[in-house]
């Protein structure tokens, strides 16, 4: 324990160490660690403030207990001394956004589309960039995101989305192959197929496939053709019971289905139906794309619905920027017309046709309460919401002279959390669970270190012309291309990570954080590495705040 005699400077690193005082003891973060710890107020104040005492003289006050406590503080300290990032998740995924045009209905104060780029997305443009990003750009991801519509209104461009969504079968590898399949049951499987189809479809057995010819080939084409079977559930007969909870959501809802969503809930219904005759132990997990679209929220016409319905998407994320006064200030038509009426009584309609909701809401400097912006959201019956900060270089975007107010709001939001979780209330928390400002707090509770703002090498947005970005934001400025489907593609070599970027290094808040986001530093200071201080000023406070809350809740005995 030499390294810890007198003066106890350890708690002095500021790059490590963040104190958080509260009524009963002294809480401390270790950002090596990633996690809290507490001192007493009378064995932190011998420690740190009465430097005349040595390590000897305060230890020998304590009983054996606080003493085991506190070597084991100080041991797990000596272990994490040098800082590392086991404590982050690795993400392999690609997350791809495909602009379908630059049209939009709306004309928000804060709008990033590029609105001087007339192309119009078409179908082959489109296939060619799944493709382009499932074979070539990054063939061997965990799993592929795609959005469309990012950059206009999802219901202006129906027409192209429905061709996208129709296309999307050849993306899904949900046939059988003969690896699927048990070869010493193979026999077992033909007669349990012939007991429950013979009858009802006896064509499987004359008309598919020679009835004679009982080998595996045979079997894997009478199975792919009941994957596409739209009744296959009824003339099995199951229970519903037989599955688990969210794959009887996709069971009841796959009549709505297109044909790719429909096809992956008939695989499941034939594994679980016939399983004792499937090798489960070579199938691999599908890597196929996702389908998710954003709207404004100014369209719920029969055919979007049944767009949502047919690509599976619930919830479905909706634009709205909170109550009446600040989304009207805000998202205006082209005339000048206010929206909120408009989007209210489309939200009516979704949630009638049993879509669920999620909120997508700017924060800006008009109205910085994110309190009240959330519980409005939230009482008008949204699942869950976000409320994302407005990218710097608006009129309402926040600057250091209006901060404040903004760290103010927040201050609000997060009492409000603390009265809560008193009443063990935590649905406001829950509805905010995928906001930013949360995000700390889960990191906390998980054990997760954030080592990077996001995900931006792999993250790609095309739009119609086939031109990729790195980001959505970047896409408004032909600068920041980073090439074309059809040719070379610049990749962003680097060290992106907050150990790479000054002076996240050196903050005690880096993991809780991941650095400023890459797009607000370009437009701030002309790097994407370097910081972006209002964006820092706000990330900062929110580690704060979520430490305390953390603390909070521990020191009352609240399970989190």
């Amino acid at each position: 324990m030499k390294k810890f005699n007198q003066p106890y400077n350890f708690i002095e690193d500021k790059s490590r160490f963040y104190k958080i005082s509260e009524s009963n003891d002294i809480w401390i973060y270790d950002a090596h660690a990633h996690n809290v710890f507490s001192l007493s107020r009378t064995l932190y104040n011998a420690l740190f403030l009465e430097k005349n005492q040595s390590l000897s003289d305060v230890t020998e006050k304590l009983s054996i207990k606080e003493n085991s406590y506190f070597f084991n503080i100080i041991n797990n300290i000596m272990q994490n001394e040098k800082d590392n990032t086991s404590f982050s998740v690795k993400d392999d995924s690609c997350s791809v956004m495909i602009n379908t045009s630059n049209r939009c209905n709306l004309n928000c104060s804060y709008c990033y589309r590029n609105k001087s780029d007339p192309n119009i997305n078409n179908i082959e443009t489109i296939k060619k960039s799944i493709k382009w990003v499932m074979k070539e750009y990054k063939p061997k991801a965990s799993k592929y995101d795609f959005t469309y519509s990012m950059s206009s209104e999802s219901s202006i461009d129906i027409d192209i989305l429905k061709q996208v969504l129709a296309e999307y079968e050849n993306y899904e590898p949900q046939d059988f192959c003969k690896n699927d399949l048990k070869k010493e049951d193979v026999k077992k499987f033909f007669i349990s197929l012939h007991r429950d189809f013979d009858n009802i479809k006896p064509e499987l057995f004359c008309d598919i496939i020679d009835e004679s010819a009982e080998n595996e080939t045979s079997l894997v084409t009478i199975l792919n053709h009941l994957i596409r079977e739209k009744d296959l559930y009824e003339m099995l007969g199951m229970s519903i019971g037989m599955f688990q909870e969210d794959m009887r959501t996709e069971i009841q809802n796959r009549r709505n289905y297109s044909s790719w969503k429909a096809n992956r809930v008939n695989r499941w219904i034939l594994e679980v139906k016939y399983g004792e005759y499937i090798d489960f132990t070579k199938k691999s997990v599908p890597q196929y794309p996702s389908f998710s679209i954003f709207t404004n929220g100014t369209c719920a016409s029969p055919d979007f619905i049944d767009l949502v319905k047919a690509a599976g998407i619930n919830p479905l994320y909706v634009s709205i920027d909170g109550p009446q006064k600040i989304h009207d200030f805000n998202r205006k038509f082209h005339t000048g017309k206010c929206s909120y009426n408009e989007v209210l009584k489309n939200v009516r309609i979704f949630q009638k046709e049993n879509i669920s909701l999620c909120a997508s809401a700017v924060l800006t400097s008009y109205y910085p309460k994110p309190l009240e912006i959330a519980l409005h959201l939230q009482k008008i019956g949204f699942l869950k919401g976000t409320i994302t900060i407005v990218r710097p270089g608006t009129s309402v975007s926040f600057t250091m002279t209006n901060v404040e107010n903004l760290l103010n709001g927040y201050e609000e939001l997060f009492q409000r959390f603390k009265n809560d979780a008193i009443k063990n209330d935590f649905s406001l928390l829950d509805f905010l669970e995928d906001d930013y400002c949360v995000n700390p707090v889960k990191l906390l509770i998980s054990r997760t270190k954030q080592v990077c703002r996001c995900n931006l090498d792999n993250q790609l947005v095309i739009n119609a012309k086939g031109d990729v970005y790195n980001c959505l934001y970047f896409e408004s400025s032909d600068t920041n291309k980073v090439g074309n489907i059809d040719s070379e593609i610049k990749r962003l070599n680097g060290d992106k990570s907050v150990a790479s970027r000054s002076p996240c290094n050196k903050c005690w808040a880096r993991y809780l954080c991941g650095g400023t986001c890459f797009y607000a530093s370009q437009v701030t200071v002309g790097n994407i590495l370097e910081i972006d201080p209002v964006e820092c000023k706000i990330r900062k406070h929110l580690a704060k705040l979520s430490l305390d809350f953390v603390v909070f809740c521990r020191e009352n005995n609240i399970n989190l």
